[in-house]
Order: structure tokens, then sequence, then C-alpha cells
């Protein structure tokens, strides 16, 4: 059996707008194989703007994850598509599926 696991790291515990989502990852977890294989994975981008009042967050204040990082990279909805058509028909899960799929996706 094969089942797809999705992660995200947020800039709070509120769900969108008022937090972002920051970092995504999806994995492969082959359970006949015993194998974990990586499908994807990003940072994702925001404006200055959209940024604004999050510089303190958890995850920057605790983690190796900088605003810079954020400000460089793909936007949400680049990333929220990929992120998408990875999983589209696969089996999916998360580590905490009302927090990251409910609130943020």
């Amino acid at each position: 059996m094969i089942v797809y696991v999705l992660d995200t790291e947020t800039t709070g515990l509120r769900g969108g707008p008022t937090d972002l989502v920051v970092d995504i990852g999806v994995s492969k977890v082959d359970f006949d194989r015993r194998k974990v294989e990586p499908v994807y994975s990003s940072i994702v981008g925001y404006t200055e703007d959209e940024m604004r009042g999050k510089e303190n967050s958890w995850i920057f204040q605790n983690t190796d994850l900088t605003v810079d990082d954020v400000l460089g990279a793909p936007p949400f909805e680049e990333v929220r598509t990929a992120v998408l058509d990875a999983v589209r028909g696969k089996k999916l899960t998360t580590y905490n599926t009302s927090f990251d799929l409910d609130k943020f996706l």
C-alpha cells in the first residue's frame, strides 16, 4: 500500500488568512517496500506586506527558515497548485488533517 503524507509549517495556529503556510512537503510512503521518498518540497513565498507582523513567528525563531527565504520563494498559489497536482487521486494523510487541509489548503 502507498500513502502520501503532507506536512506544512506555518506562521501560527489560527489558519488563513491570519496565518500563512511558509513551507510544505509531501512524501510517498510505500508500506510494502518499507520505503519513504520525497515527492515535493517548497518554501512558500509572500510579499513584504503579507509578511509584516509575522517576523517573530515561532517558525522563524526556532528553525533555520527566515523571512528572506519566504520573500524569495514561489508564491502560495503556485505551490498550492503543484501540491494538489502531486497528490490528486492518491491516498493522502497529514500529521494534522484539520489543521493542514481545512485551515490552510
